[in-house]
């Protein structure tokens, strides 16, 4: 009888088979793994590019004519990653560094005046694989490119080839030359800003600030929509909204639920037209009493006529609803046609008012009738007075008149005459001098006599013609003398009047 015995488990060639195929499947899963964290390395690296070069481009925008005058002249000008992000361009907590441990500078020069050529240059760190660098610089964004060791003095990218002759030796901060022509500037990603800097903004682009020679870089081509019901809108007098500040919210614009344009004024959302334009009413009754900002102005459609809220009442801009037309201060303008004829020398009312009589010749009202500006009238005589003197022995004699102690209404107005009559050489002079708080003046007039022989008698004779006195003068000074050794029939003779007008 025959048994058989039936094998069982698996035979050492088996199992070494078994441990081949594992460690086959092994190792190509993780070249697989390798490869798989290899791109995810290069992403994150061409991301971390990207980032820094779109937030070097809003830099250059806005520090447009700070680099301008950073960069003439030939200076570059070096802005570090962690300057963008202190300037709020880079989010907080942004990596300095990418998946290499390489930094990133903005090196930016002013090739052609008035134009900013800029290069995001990498340095430092571990070189990146030249067989990577193609791909990554391809996933770094608009103007990515890299730096190959083989020829380390040429950025390059997909359709642009740049030497870094001019973006060599400078340093980023206090450290080393970014970029040097050497070898080690192999194996790093670069971004060319040449073709996205101020100067060459795209046309589909607002830029905040002036462009040099764009000027329509800072201009609509469409009516720009704030709508009513999204975060554009705001409501008018509004003091408490966080938008709408006095310490940073002054200029923000917005709308209110109708459409109109708001302005963020000292802290307060106003209505444009400087939110001091209201709404027309029918009458001056309608004019509200209450709740007015001074200043505030509305239009009266029944009087054609505009008012103000004076801080207390509505006043009129020109003229008010009885017709009246209030200038406070000075009225200028070329012709004032006076429409009102009135005949000289009547009555009047107010005193102030201007009219014409019938030949065109400006009026006034002066003290209830109607008289020409030029012309005046003598009214009360307030001081009248003479004075003689006879031989002399030398003594000059003054006499003072203060006229601010003369009552009546001003100008006044002194006339007067003055008698010298002499016989020998000693002299007989008088005369009136008008002085002022200073006692700086003049002579309104007087006389002076003295014979060529003597024996011979001279009489001379001088008036004071009518003449106004000025408003500085404040006194007269009468000087009357006789000179030493006058004959017996020497004399002087002096008198003065003075007068009011109206």
């Amino acid at each position: 009888m025959i048994f058989k015995r039936t094998q069982r488990g698996l035979t050492l060639i088996e199992t070494l088979g078994a441990l081949a195929l594992a460690s086959i499947l092994l190792v190509g899963f993780s070249s697989a793994v390798a490869a798989w964290l290899d791109d995810a390395k290069g992403q994150q690296t061409s991301l971390h590019q990207a980032q820094v070069a779109v937030a070097a481009s809003k830099y250059i925008a806005a520090k447009h004519a700070e680099l301008l005058l950073n960069t003439t002249g030939g200076a570059a000008a070096a802005i570090s990653a962690a300057q963008l992000q202190a300037d709020g361009f880079l989010p907080e907590g942004f990596s300095g560094t990418n998946a290499f441990g390489q930094a990133a500078c903005v090196l930016v020069l002013q090739t052609v005046p008035g134009k900013l050529d800029a290069l995001v240059a990498t340095h430092g760190g571990t070189a990146i694989p030249e067989r990577d660098l193609p791909q990554m610089a391809m996933q770094a964004g608009q103007g990515g490119g890299y730096i190959s060791a083989a020829a380390p003095g040429l950025a390059r990218g997909a359709s642009w080839a740049l030497p870094t002759t001019s973006y060599r030796d400078i340093a980023c901060g206090a450290g080393a030359p970014v970029l040097t022509g050497a070898a080690s500037d192999g194996g790093h990603l670069v971004s060319n800003l040449l073709h996205d800097g101020p100067g060459q903004l795209p046309q589909d682009f607002l830029s905040r600030e002036a462009v040099p020679g764009r000027p329509e870089a800072n201009r609509m081509n469409t009516p720009l929509h704030l709508a009513p019901g999204t975060g554009a809108q705001a409501v008018e007098d509004d003091a408490a909204d966080p938008r709408c500040t006095a310490a940073g919210g002054d200029g923000k614009v917005a709308v209110d639920a109708s459409g109109r344009m708001l302005s963020c004024q000292a802290g307060v959302w106003r209505r444009q037209g400087s939110g001091f334009w209201r709404d027309p009413v029918p009458s001056h009754a309608s004019l509200p009493a209450s709740g007015n900002q001074a200043g505030e102005t509305r239009m009266v459609t029944g009087l054609n006529r505009a008012f103000t809220w004076s801080g207390a009442a509505w006043e009129a801009l020109a003229v008010d609803r009885n017709g009246d037309f209030l200038v406070p201060e000075t009225l200028r303008a070329n012709f004032i046609r006076v429409s009102r004829t009135v005949v000289k020398n009547t009555a009047c009312a107010p005193d102030g008012a201007i009219a014409s009589d019938a030949t065109g010749l400006a009026l006034s009202c002066q003290s209830g009738q109607w008289r020409n500006p030029l012309e005046f009238r003598l009214s009360a005589l307030v001081y009248d007075q003479e004075w003689t003197a006879h031989v002399g022995d030398g003594t000059v004699v003054d006499t003072y008149i203060d006229l601010t102690a003369l009552p009546g209404p001003r100008p006044l107005y002194l006339t007067g005459y003055a008698f010298c009559h002499a016989t020998g050489y000693p002299r007989a002079y008088a005369y009136v001098n008008m002085l002022d708080a200073a006692n700086n003046g003049y002579i309104a007039g007087g006389c002076m006599s003295r014979p060529d022989n003597g024996g011979a008698g001279v009489l001379n004779k001088g008036s004071f013609g009518l003449q106004e006195i000025p408003e500085n003068v404040t006194r007269l000074r009468l000087h009357r003398e006789v000179e030493v050794g006058a004959g017996p029939t020497d004399y002087i003779n002096i008198a003065i009047k003075i007068y009011t007008s109206e």
